[in-house]
């Protein structure tokens, strides 16, 4: 009877101990074994492994140092349970794939099957420079796509993402961000409901109503992308831009760090407290402080307007450059022109171009090639060409008259009236083949001086005056 029950102790503890052995054995070989494409879990080492036998398969404990290989995928951890492909694990945890990717958490459950896994407790995924940080993780190993669902954190450099639902492509280098978006970085902060990132590209692109804060400014749009990493952005749809006095509307608005330059891009509208500035497309250069309207251009302040194909306007000057047909007024002096460059800073214009100056205070129109302008003195300086003369129309209440040369200045002159007096005359030259046309008188010269304050005309050599006596 005693040896019969030592046969059965026998019998029992034999096979287990050969399994053992054999289990162990393999454990020590799997070093020299080529695992890129086995479809084992392969443990690499254990501090201390208990096999417990659970209907017909060993589940494994293992404790200390335990590293574990599986689908090109390393991982560690202080203590773990691998029950055939299903894999739990605590203390220290650790995923390593090709020494780019790198996970920290506090467990882990694996399924070998399936190859995803769970992650809990201060989560920290590393892919290069950028780190995600979470509480719960969801990761696909084989595919490398990370899923969280609680809330997380993407840093990359100077820029801080986060939402509170988001997928990562790892491979793709792109991760989608849903719900509770925001964007900081050192240049600007982000706000919106959805958002997708390429990591590599540091590009942000909008899919969703979002607001972005840059110096002191609001930015709305409902599509576009920002550029991280040169400080770029296109925003589109239904955007708007606000600056303190400052407003903008446009199908879209690019900016480009690098040239300090703002672009508004169809049906655009710049505002700035009592100036309105439309055309197809508006620059704007923030370091030069000044913008270019191209197309259907038309820009109005309190005093000015202007109205062309380009107009190049300076905010600090408050001058004008127009390039094209275009028409420039400033309170009763309207100018239309080829091409306008205009300071009121300066106080100096200069027009070119089947000029047409209309001056609605002295009721006088003055047609030329070239024109000068000067607020001090009012001068004014009118060329012709070989082509076409300088023509001047005077229109009173019931008449005009017409004066041609070849230049023509108007300009005001001080005279002295006596030791204390001094008045302000506006006098009017016009050179070289001068020629006067009214109703009632004509006259010819090779020169001429008009002064309007006394209707009083000057003819300067070979002078030939006649008049219709009826």
């Amino acid at each position: 009877m005693k040896s019969l029950y030592k046969y059965k102790i026998i019998k029992i503890i034999v096979p287990a101990l050969i399994f053992i052995f054999i289990s162990l054995a393999g454990f020590g070989q799997q070093t020299n074994q080529d695992t890129s494409t086995t479809d084992e879990i392969i443990i690499y080492n254990s501090d201390n492994t208990i096999l417990k036998k659970d209907t017909g398969d060993f589940i494994k404990y293992l404790n200390g140092n335990v590293k574990i290989y599986h689908d090109s995928t390393f991982f560690f951890a202080d203590t773990a349970v691998l029950n055939q492909k299903i894999l739990t694990a605590w203390g220290n945890i650790v995923i390593m794939q090709h020494d780019t990717i790198k996970i920290f958490s506090d467990s882990l459950y694996y399924n070998g099957d399936s190859l995803k896994a769970k992650l809990k407790g201060r989560v920290l995924l590393q892919n290069e420079n950028k780190e995600v940080r979470t509480n719960n993780l969801y990761y696909d190993v084989h595919n490398k796509i990370a899923k969280y669902t609680s809330g997380a954190e993407l840093t990359q450099k100077s820029s801080v993402l986060k939402s509170q639902t988001g997928t990562y492509f790892v491979n793709q280098n792109i991760i989608k961000f849903k719900d509770f978006v925001s964007v900081r970085d050192s240049s600007f902060n982000l706000f919106t409901d959805s958002l997708d990132f390429d990591t590599k590209s540091r590009i942000a692109r909008f899919i969703a109503p979002t607001l972005i804060n840059r110096d002191s400014s609001n930015i709305y749009c409902e599509s576009g992308y920002y550029d991280l990493e040169n400080n770029n952005a296109l925003f589109e749809k239904n955007m708007t831009y606000k600056k303190n006095d400052v407003s903008a509307t446009a199908k879209k608005l690019f900016y480009i760090d690098s040239l300090s330059r703002y672009i508004l891009a169809g049906n655009a509208i710049y505002k700035e407290k009592d100036l309105v500035a439309k055309a197809d497309t508006i620059y704007h250069n923030t370091k030069k402080d000044q913008s270019v309207l191209l197309g259907n251009a038309e820009f109005k302040n309190k005093n000015q307007s202007a109205y062309g194909n380009k107009i190049i306007y300076n905010h600090k000057n408050e001058s004008f450059v127009t390039e094209g047909r275009s028409t420039l007024t400033d309170k009763n002096i309207k100018i239309t022109a080829d091409h306008t460059d205009y300071s009121k800073k300066d106080g100096k214009g200069y027009a070119s171009g089947k000029v047409i100056f209309v001056d609605t205070a002295s009721n006088i129109i003055i047609n030329s090639s070239k024109m000068f302008l000067q607020r001090d003195n009012n001068y004014m300086l009118a060329f012709g060409d070989s082509l076409k003369r300088v023509l001047m129309l005077f229109m009173e209440k019931t008449d005009t008259t017409y004066l041609s040369s070849d230049t023509l200045m108007s300009m005001d002159v001080i005279k002295q009236i006596d030791s204390l007096t001094f008045d302000t005359l506006n006098t009017l030259k016009a050179y070289n083949n001068v020629k006067i046309f009214n109703k009632d008188y004509q006259a010819l010269s090779d020169s001429l001086a008009y002064f309007p304050d006394d209707s009083l005309y000057i003819l300067y050599d070979n002078p030939v005056l006649w008049s219709d006596s009826t």
